[in-house]
């Protein structure tokens, strides 16, 4: 992993009110006060974490991620290059 590689998710982070503490399995953990933990999966970036993906496995074992807010705004991918590094819809609510 490139050594800023975590400076890219700061704004995220701090947007959000999340803490870094990693980019390792992407997960949220909600504390009383809302999100107080967002870990990314590097090879995936936001999407790992986003309320909005869905992960898709083929029937060959290959693993999309699928963009739901592409059904709302056609401007979005349905499948996006990984790893999403800046997304405008990103929301945190997908607990991996």
């Amino acid at each position: 992993m490139p050594v800023g590689f975590g400076r890219l998710f700061a704004y995220a982070w701090i947007k959000h009110g999340a803490i870094p503490t990693g980019c390792d399995a992407g997960a949220i953990d909600m504390g009383e006060e809302g999100v107080t933990e967002l870990r990314l999966d590097p090879a995936v970036g936001l999407c790992s974490a986003c309320l909005h993906a869905e992960r898709v496995v083929s029937g060959r074992g290959s693993v999309f991620w699928f963009c739901g807010y592409s059904r709302i705004e056609t401007r979005y991918l349905k499948y996006p290059p990984l790893p999403v590094l800046n997304c405008s819809a990103f929301e945190p609510g997908r607990s991996a």
